[in-house]
């Protein structure tokens, strides 16, 4: 909610005299910082009860003030795993801007310090922030840095400059899992954030290819699980791609948070990413034990100034995403013995990787259908252009390449059938023109046009041993349509038009229309 300027100014005054409370105004020497680092974090006696405004200088967030109603007066101090990275470090400036006491969890003290230099001059700030040398290998270290801390922030992720096979297990799985196991051990950890990835919950394009990043997000899944199963309440965060939008990406698109396993692409701001964070931080009865994925959408009034070739021009607006949190299902605590949940996880049924390939190749399946499909399209378009080239016929051409055809054939099948045992369905597929639908067409296009070419060539052979070419076929009847819409007069014509339009609907309502849904009565066990 937008705060009106008087309101505004009374909440910055107040939020300034609790600063104060922090320590003295006298910014601490190398010696007295390193004697801090050691110590528990430091417990302010009084919390800001908004989210204050920053400038440029010491934050990238807009200038906007965001009313925290339901921020939890228990939460005092953080600590901040991965905090010299490039998200850690935006989180870490933005809970230091809230008033919190933050201890940064880092390799390098020399990197903490260049990092956050600035900070660290400012006198009231940088009393508030102090660092911790951490090492995933060493539980100890990782024990004294969340050492009084009342939430965990875990920005870990494997360096994308450090080509290390082992980087992904060993960072975003069993490190990330080792400071689970700390903060659990700590006995004053109230909340776990985990800022993790798209695509980790169920594998989908495009977010799915991060997997080719030694398993990235299937580390990354362990790490999730593990949280979810330690008792601890969290709150697991899926930012989509944050390569490319800068820390002005937010002026001309707005988050959007969206319960888990519903967003498979979409690009978001390490900046808007660390908003998210601070506001589960700060308010932990609204998004504990709640799985967010976060991307954006461009702001409506940019899409207008933009169609009508205006200059966009940045204008202020609530960034708070406090509202779709609140929106979004919390699980239960599955550690409370005789809860539903924890029933429900007890006695969960998981099926086996037999039954689920079983049930995928099975006649309702969704795999059958889409592996015939991609091979038809790929078979249709390389036998018809070793025709055109060579004049082989299909039978020929499988012949001379038996081996090429049964790796094509391997490779088309088990890159189908993997995603769909992990539970990613055709009816996924959203990227741009690639959906599902389209393929679902193209390929009972080319299962048709590939049998029906086929069976031309082996049906047209000649008694001297000829063999018609499928391409020859296809030409001819090209031809023949071609002619036969040249000598259509007008009746003929409309004729031809109704029974096109009929055919057309038929095969489009045929590839749209949930069928199974229709023939199981509304209740497919498939579809989730």
């Amino acid at each position: 909610m937008r705060l009106s300027a008087a309101k505004a100014a009374q909440r910055a005054k107040r939020s300034a005299a609790a600063v104060q409370l922090f320590g003295t105004t006298t910014r601490p020497t190398s010696s007295t910082r390193e004697a801090s680092r050691r110590q528990p974090l430091a417990r302010p006696t009084a919390r800001r009860s908004a989210i204050p405004s920053t400038t440029p200088s010491s934050s990238s967030s807009p200038s906007v003030v965001v009313e925290s109603d339901a921020a939890d007066p228990s939460v005092s101090s953080v600590y901040v795993a991965g905090a010299t990275g490039r998200t850690g470090q935006r989180v870490v400036r933005e809970l230091v801007e809230t008033g919190m006491a933050v201890r940064a969890g880092v390799r390098s003290q020399e990197k903490f310090e260049e990092t956050f230099k600035p900070l660290l001059q400012d006198g009231e700030k940088g009393k508030r922030l102090t660092c911790e040398r951490a090492s995933l290998e060493d539980a100890s270290t990782l024990n004294r840095g969340v050492s009084g801390a009342d939430v965990v922030v875990c920005c870990l992720g494997a360096p994308e400059d450090e080509f290390k096979l082992d980087n992904p297990k060993r960072i975003d799985g069993d490190g990330t899992i080792a400071l689970i196991d700390a903060a659990k051990a700590s006995g004053t950890v109230k909340h776990f954030v985990l800022v993790t990835s798209l695509g980790t919950g169920r594998f989908g394009w495009p977010a799915s290819i991060l997997n080719l990043f030694f398993g990235v997000l299937y580390h990354k899944r362990r790490a999730e699980d593990h949280l979810i199963r330690s008792g601890l309440e969290y709150t697991i965060v899926r930012p989509g791609g944050m390569e490319r939008p800068g820390d002005d990406y937010y002026k001309e698109n707005k988050m959007v948070v969206k319960p888990q396993d519903t967003q498979f692409g979409g690009q978001v701001s390490r900046t808007q990413v660390s908003w998210c964070v601070r506001e589960c931080v700060l308010n932990r009865q609204v998004s504990a034990n709640k799985v967010l994925e976060v991307v954006t959408a461009e702001r409506a009034e940019m899409k207008k100034k933009r169609k009508d070739d205006e200059a966009p021009e940045f204008v202020e607006y609530d960034v708070s995403v406090l509202g779709d949190i609140s929106k979004i299902s919390a699980a239960g605590d599955a550690t409370i013995e005789g809860t539903p949940d924890w029933y429900t996880s007890r006695y969960a049924y998981e099926p086996t990787k037999l039954a689920t390939l079983a049930r995928t190749m099975g006649f309702r399946g969704s795999a059958p259908e889409a592996v015939n499909g991609r091979l038809a399209m790929l078979g249709l378009v390389a036998s018809l252009g070793e025709e055109a080239v060579n004049a082989k016929p299909i039978a020929q051409q499988i012949a001379d390449q038996y081996l090429g055809v049964a790796l094509v054939f391997a490779l088309v099948t088990s890159s189908s059938l993997v995603p769909l045992i992990k539970g990613v369905e055709i009816k996924h597929a959203d990227l741009g023109p690639f959906r599902a639908a389209a393929e679902r067409l193209n390929g009972r296009i080319a299962m048709l046009a590939f049998a029906y070419l086929a069976g031309q060539e082996v049906l047209g052979s000649t008694g001297s041993g000829d063999t018609r070419l499928a391409i020859d076929v296809a030409k001819d009847s090209i031809a023949k349509v071609a002619g036969a819409v040249t000598s259509l007069d007008g009746k003929g014509a409309l004729f031809a038009a109704g029974v096109a339009v009929l055919l057309g609907g038929t095969t489009a309502l045929a590839t749209f229309a949930p069928f199974q849904l229709l023939l199981s009565g509304g209740n497919d066990e498939d579809d989730e």
